[in-house]
């Protein structure tokens, strides 16, 4: 793509521009040369040739900056991601109206160009574009970039505008570290009963006398047993003191550190699906798991302040 293009970004969001590419320039010297020369040696064969050459480009821009029209773009809201790791973004582009079928290129900003074909009117395609975010926490998506080069490839025509997504980014897990710190289990096995009542169930054999509800027994004459609820499974607490004695840098940086380690015993807990809960300065949260809990964890750690 054109890298003048690149640095002068769109500096009125959905306006569209287009300047020559490379090839786009040398093509226009090699038109001018022989224009030249048709002129010097009085060739009107070499000016029709001129002229048709300087016809084609013309309509080649026309037609580039056509393709730019009658869209509409829509970025999803972005999910959390990791410091340092790519991010996808998913994108959806819209025909308004109808226009040539050509291809397209689209990218958020410093980001690879991806193609997608022009969708006619009516019709959507969506794809996925990526960036790569430097810090943590609430992080704006770059603004997302919409070319064309076609056709023939003699000018480069885009717009953009302001993304208006913002991603909440989590620290980077730490590759390297202390092991996380073992369940705090609870009093009972989870084969045991727990001591909350729940339930008559009839006696079945095996069962044990102590467990029997005698004094309905007693009344009914029917053989009972009490059921409880089962005791709670046993509970990770990812504490930030823990991180203390195994972090390392000076200052900020040992905060991040502390913040990576705490990241990687979520991710692990979260894969081996064991309740835990995360204890921050600036935040906590329960015991849990599933999806939800594990969105509130990364955000605890995103958004931790020193």
């Amino acid at each position: 793509m054109n890298r003048l293009a690149e640095r002068l970004g769109f500096p009125r969001p959905h306006r569209r521009y287009i300047l020559p590419t490379r090839f786009g320039l040398a093509y226009a010297c090699v038109v001018f040369f022989v224009f030249l020369g048709a002129v010097n040696y009085n060739d009107n064969m070499a000016l029709f040739l001129t002229f048709v050459l300087a016809a084609l480009a013309w309509l080649a821009m026309v037609r580039s900056e056509r393709s730019l029209r009658g869209l509409a773009v829509e970025l999803d809201t972005p999910p959390t991601g990791f410091v340092g790791r790519p991010l996808v973004v998913g994108i959806t582009l819209r025909g308004c109206r109808p226009q040539p079928t050509t291809h397209l290129n689209v990218a958020l900003r410093g980001g690879a160009w991806v193609p997608v074909p022009r969708p006619e009117a009516g019709e959507t395609h969506s794809l996925a574009l990526a960036f790569v975010p430097t810090r943590r926490g609430r992080v704006a998506v770059p603004p997302w970039r919409l070319a064309c080069e076609r056709p023939l490839g003699l000018f480069h025509a885009w717009c953009g505008a302001p993304s208006e997504r913002v991603a909440m980014v989590a620290p980077a897990p730490a590759t390297d570290g202390p092991a996380r710190p073992p369940s705090t289990a609870s009093p009972q096995s989870r084969d045991e009963p727990g001591e909350d009542f729940h339930d008559l169930r009839p006696w079945r054999s095996g069962d044990s006398p102590r467990r029997v509800a005698w004094r309905v027994y007693a009344r009914r004459g029917e053989l009972l047993v009490r059921t409880f609820e089962p005791p709670p499974p046993p509970h990770l607490v990812l504490h930030w003191e823990e991180t203390e004695a195994f972090a390392r840098g000076q200052g900020e940086e040992r905060v991040e550190h502390r913040l990576s380690i705490l990241c990687r015993w979520v991710l692990e807990a979260e894969r081996e699906r064991t309740p835990y809960g995360l204890v921050l300065p600036s935040a906590t949260v329960a015991a849990g798991r599933g999806e939800p809990h594990f969105r509130a964890c990364l955000e605890a750690l995103a958004l931790h302040e020193a």
